[in-house]
């Protein structure tokens, strides 16, 4: 593999050859170096004890539709059927191609990963597809099938698919060596599907030597480049220390050289996930990118290798794991009452560990990180919320819902609350029947301005368990700039926008970065009012957007008004992004909103212009669905317009 890397060298040129087969070359030498790998099992211990128990015992859980719905998922897998970022079910052929982006037809070729341009905004191609395919988070759907069947094509299966993929991806010579980020998840998922074969390899030591070959040169290739790879350190750089943690714990009883090299990767790993906690989480426990998703996501990295440092002797800080329940808490507070989570910022479906519903997997629920965080904190509250998740408590928590039979309860709403997050600049009021999220804050931090949008005192709200304004979502990334700009543009969030403008200035070619304009902040918040402002229509227009909502049991009243003296003429609207699910109707004095069995009755003072118009929401990456604008036209300086949301009892 390494003399087939070096040949593509060929189109570098030759000072650049030069250093990368200098580079190809140590990557080599650490191989030699791990002589001994061969016939190498590691001790590593997985993230349960439930291994033995999967179908029969007290605490089996496996048996009937749900085995029958695992095993099927795997036999999808079997026949190379995927359904990747919510594109569909495709048939990826006999021979899966790990390198394409399946939804464009576009290949990469295997060139020095540093040469390999995975950003092109003139074609359609996303690189998130190879990527997202080559994290192998359906090995552990494998394992599953395997465990509760031993049919031998299960464990073929995954020697088979890796196997090709390690003489496909030959180390540092592809498009999925381009992201330090994809190698350190995939090496965990490797190992944590490995972890369910143990013994399926007893006879076949050539296997067993490939996989822990190209597992040691993952390891080699994320210490190196680690640190050169992610300047701003964000959810990427967080990555990579859990693959360090990971193989540092996988290679752990390995012979003195690979051994030696294992202490090096769990000591960086373990010494990265400590600043990391203390540099990208803020006191209250929300992450810095201000993202929702990244938010989970980056919880579910930091707790399952948490979680697996536990299970193996290895203690974190009492310091990290604070901070660490403070993020669990905070998802826990976010969740609805349907046991979905708001998408504010940006999205793009990526996760650390499948260990459910692989195919059928939903975005917005992210109580599968609450499974892990009920039995790690031992608390009730967390156990209670991810009771539905039953496969992910079952996999990863020592504590078990008192009745695994009920996979449908929803999130208990607390009484009335007010929860202020001032580092995300996120203010949720909710009660037995209202949910309100209104954003209003920080927009960068240190210059993470990657995966926010321009969505500043817009709102979601949700009433008696049914959504009803939402925010869009994301949709893609580089597979098409203009969809990208529309997903996080002012227009289509829940808040006022004037026409040709936006709140901060995106950066032309640039999908991940803005420039702050709004520099928001919260004036007043408690559990009957919000209010604040921003200035991103201040400097070109002399406007200050402010934002008021009054809460109540029976509804919302929002007011909005620009203040100032406008420097030149303008044309501001205010924009209501509607669920899909929600049908509209006209009254004299505004609209009828019906999702299910509530209504809400929404009323405008003083009379505008109003229009309903087509939107479109994402509810996850890649997918579409269209929906209903309602837009108030011709909002004029000084001249407060309000709004009064009320809930129609039933």
């Amino acid at each position: 593999m390494l003399t087939e890397a070096v040949r593509s060298l060929v189109g570098l040129g030759k000072n650049a050859a030069r250093r990368a087969q200098g580079r190809l070359a140590s990557i080599g030498g650490k191989k030699t170096a791990a002589k001994g790998l061969e016939n190498f099992h590691s001790n590593m211990l997985s993230l349960s004890d439930v291994l033995d128990k999967v179908s029969d015992g007290p605490d089996g859980i496996y048996s009937g539709s749900l085995a029958a719905g695992c095993i099927g998922e795997a036999d999808m897998i079997c026949a190379h059927r995927f359904n990747i970022l919510g594109r569909g079910h495709m048939y990826l052929g006999d021979r899966i191609s790990w390198n394409t982006d399946h939804n464009s037809g576009y290949v990469w070729k295997n060139e020095y990963f540093k040469c390999i341009r995975t950003v092109d905004l003139m074609n359609a191609a996303d690189v998130k597809v190879p990527w997202e395919l080559s994290r192998f988070h359906h090995l552990i759907t494998l394992g599953k099938a395997w465990y509760l069947t031993r049919d031998k094509k299960y464990s073929n299966e995954f020697t088979e698919q890796l196997t090709d993929w390690i003489k496909n991806n030959p180390a540092g010579f592809s498009v999925n060596w381009t992201s330090v980020m994809e190698a350190a998840i995939r090496s965990v998922n490797w190992i944590a599907g490995s972890l369910f074969f143990r013994g399926a390899f007893a006879n076949d030591p050539g296997f067993l030597s490939t996989f822990n070959m190209s597992l040691y040169e993952h390891g080699a290739f994320i210490e190196r480049h680690c640190r050169y790879q992610c300047r701003n350190k964000n959810n990427h750089y967080v990555a990579h220390f859990a693959g360090l943690i990971w193989l540092g714990l996988y290679f752990a009883n390995a012979g003195s050289r690979a051994g030696s090299a294992a202490r090096r990767w769990l000591g960086k790993g373990l010494n990265g996930f400590e600043r990391q906690m203390r540099s990208q989480v803020f006191e209250e426990g929300s992450h810095k990118e201000l993202s929702t998703y990244y938010h989970k996501f980056v919880t579910e990295v930091f707790l399952l290798t948490a979680l697996i440092c536990r299970r193996n002797g290895v203690k974190l800080s009492d310091r990290f794991t604070g901070r660490l329940e403070k993020m669990c808490g905070l998802i826990l507070k976010l969740v609805k009452p349907d046991g979905f989570c708001p998408l504010i910022g940006d999205s793009d479906d990526g996760r650390f560990l499948v260990f459910s519903s692989y195919f059928h997997r939903t975005p917005r629920d992210f109580r599968h990180v609450l499974a892990p965080a009920a039995g790690y904190f031992g608390r009730e509250d967390l156990l209670r919320a991810a009771a539905p998740m039953i496969e992910d408590v079952f996999w990863t928590s020592d504590k078990f819902p008192h009745d695994p039979e009920d996979s449908t309860a929803a999130v208990s709403a607390p009484s009335a609350a007010a929860d202020a997050f001032c580092g995300f600049g996120l203010y949720l009021f909710r009660d037995h029947d209202l949910y309100v999220l209104i954003r209003c804050g920080r927009f960068a931090d240190r210059g993470l301005t990657g995966h926010v949008h321009n969505d500043q005192l817009s709102f979601v709200m949700s009433a008696c368990g049914f959504d009803f304004f939402v925010d869009p979502g994301t949709y893609v990334y580089s597979a098409d700039r203009g969809m990208r700009e529309l997903f996080r543009s002012t227009r289509s969030h829940n808040t006022l926008f004037i026409e040709g403008a936006e709140q901060n200035e995106s950066v032309r070619d640039e999908l991940f970065l803005i420039k702050e304009k709004t520099f928001s902040r919260c004036l007043k918040f408690s559990q009957e009012r919000f209010s604040g402002a921003h200035t991103g229509y201040r400097r070109e227009y002399g406007l200050i957007h402010r934002r008021s909502v009054d809460f109540s049991r029976s509804g919302v009243t929002i007011r909005d008004v620009l203040s100032g003296d406008s420097l030149k003429p303008f044309r501001a609207d205010l924009g209501f992004m509607l669920d899909p699910q929600v049908e509209v109707a006209g009254t004299p004095s505004g609209f009828i909103l019906k999702n299910g069995k509530v209504r809400l009755h929404m009323r405008i003072r003083p009379r505008h212009p109003v229009r309903q118009m087509e939107g479109v929401v994402s509810e996850s990456y890649g997918t579409l669905r269209k929906t209903t604008r309602i837009v108030i036209e011709d909002i004029r300086p000084n001249e407060p317009v309000i709004t009064h949301i009320g809930v129609l009892r039933y």
